[in-house]
This record gives structure tokens, sequence and C-alpha cells, in this order.
């Protein structure tokens, strides 16, 4: 632990760094091999993760192998979505309101059919499907800040006129004046969301008179 606070007594689930990825549906994924690894996971357990891993798996595969234009899913599916010629798999349409496994079973049957009969699975897939892009941009976002820890932060950027920082980050950057993203970062109250809106601001704005 690094950081500190003002308010001990208080904690808050929106403190989590990229908490997209930490939802209840996907704990087992992400924490079954840790607790493994140091004993307190029965093999049992462990036996029963890799299968719901290796199901999955499988059905994130058939997702993805069909793929067509905007154009050809709207006329397949009489759904109403953007044309941009850029070609969207199966786990790109469950994103779409209109679209679930259980259509897309319908409408391809030859490669859904058994996938829709294991309930649990099509949950986790249809979550999957929903946070897909979401999950990207995270990504992105996760990979701009790896990169960008020693981007400098000019002195006089105008941290009270910057309408997607909270009241919050705007005192903490005002009050101690960090000179980098990675210090930034290291600032108790300032969210991974802040320190990315802060590296596209200074990139978008690198030609400004900052000092």
């Amino acid at each position: 632990t690094t950081l500190g606070t003002t308010e001990p007594y208080r904690m808050f689930t929106s403190r989590a760094e990229h908490r997209l990825t930490l939802r209840p549906d996907n704990a087992d994924m992400r924490l079954t091999e840790k607790g493994y690894s140091i004993g307190c996971v029965s093999d049992t357990r462990m036996k029963i993760t890799q299968c719901m891993k290796e199901r999955i798996e499988n059905g994130l595969n058939l997702l993805r192998g069909i793929q067509f234009t905007p154009h050809a899913w709207k006329k397949e599916l009489g759904i109403n979505m953007k044309e941009d010629g850029v070609k969207k798999s199966g786990l790109d349409m469950l994103a779409h309101n209109d679209v679930t496994l259980e259509t897309l079973a319908q409408h391809y049957p030859e490669t859904f059919s058994n996938l829709i009969a294991d309930k649990v699975v099509c949950q986790r897939l249809t979550i999957i499907g929903q946070y897909n892009d979401m999950l990207e941009r995270q990504k992105q976002d996760i990979k701009d800040l790896k990169t960008a820890e020693s981007l400098k932060l000019p002195t006089n950027i105008p941290y009270n006129e910057l309408p997607y920082l909270s009241t919050e980050c705007k005192e903490k950057l005002l009050a101690t004046k960090p000179t980098t993203i990675g210090a930034a970062s290291r600032v108790s109250g300032i969210t991974p969301a802040a320190l990315v809106y802060l590296i596209h601001y200074i990139k978008r704005n690198k030609h400004s008179s900052f000092s």
C-alpha cells in the first residue's frame, strides 16, 4: 500500500482500478487459480473451474468464428444497425439490444444449437459480449497508462476548467501539483479514468502555451 487517505473509514468499490473486469460472474476465472497456487482451493474446485474455462473458450471461438458485414447481419436478423462495412462477429453482435444467443441459434442452428443448451455458459458469454467493446477500450487505457508513466504534466494545466475531472481530483491535483502521470497515479483519490483523461488532454494540447 502506497496511498493514504483523509477518510480511512470510507472504502469505495469505484476506487478499484479497471473495475469493469472485476465482475462477480468472472470471479472464479480470475481468482481460483491464484487460490489454488497458495493451497486454499481444492483439486475438485480447480477442475470445475478449468472445465468452465474450456466451455467458455469453446463458446467464444464459435462466436468469433462467424463474421459478416453489418448489411448481412441486418438482412439476416432483421435489426437496425449502422452499416459501416466493417465485419462484426457473433460476439460483437451480442452487444446489440435486439440480439441474444437464442437469436443467433435460431438463424444459425448448426453453429449454436448445442451451445444454447448450456445455460450457465450462455449467461457468461452474453455478459462478455455486452461488455466486449468497453473491455477492449479499457485494455487500451491500461496500455496508455503503462506507456505514459513518464509523460510530463505542465505546471499550468487549468485543472479547474477540465470538465471530466471530479471535484476531488481537481482539488488533489491542485494541491499536489504532480509533474508526471506516474506521480499523479500515486496521489490518493486520482482514479485511472482521470489519468487517462489527462493523458489524452496533454496529447491534444501539446502545442498549447503550457509551461
